[in-house]
């Protein structure tokens, strides 16, 4: 199995460059990038941050996926990246945020246009499943707690609260 792995490039910023290998054998390199909001852009700035946190297949098509967030520095629903592995390279798929589906426990992926006023969305994920779950709400009233989320084909959904 192919594996990502990110290598510290700059420190003007922390810009890093993503590697897609298999047996020790680079197949894929993102390359040099040097502003922020560029497609194949990783690392940590100002606005955030916006390294790789999942490898896996995360639809269960039987490829591998790569989920990054866009760096954000305001309340808002963090835009993740998603990436798709063709075997070849790492192309980009889309950008969509994870929000809740009315009071549930699943989070689907939506596209910024979709997004209602007052919603719930995971605002980070770490790679052991532990995300941060952010409610805004009527009045700007502002939520956040800590969950356990677990993949699912539409998105995620939460496993148990931390």
């Amino acid at each position: 199995m192919a594996e990502a792995s990110v290598a510290r490039v700059s420190d003007e910023g922390f810009f890093a460059e993503v590697s897609i290998k298999k047996g020790g054998e680079v197949l894929w390199n993102s390359g040099y990038v040097a502003e922020p909001h560029e497609t194949f852009a990783f690392g940590t700035w100002f606005e955030g941050f916006g390294l790789p946190i999942i490898w896996s297949d995360i639809d269960k098509d039987g490829k591998l996926e790569l989920i990054a967030p866009t760096p954000k520095g305001d309340l808002s629903p963090t835009m993740f990246r998603l990436y798709r592995w063709t075997g070849e390279e790492l192309v980009f798929v889309k950008r969509r945020c994870l929000v809740q589906r009315s009071q549930g426990t699943e989070f689907h992926w939506t596209s910024w246009d979709e997004i209602p006023d007052e919603c719930v969305w995971l605002d980070s994920i770490e790679r052991d499943g532990k995300a941060e779950r952010v409610g805004l709400g009527n009045s700007g009233t502002v939520t956040r707690d800590c969950v356990q989320v677990e993949i699912t084909e539409a998105g995620f959904q939460i496993a148990h609260p931390v």
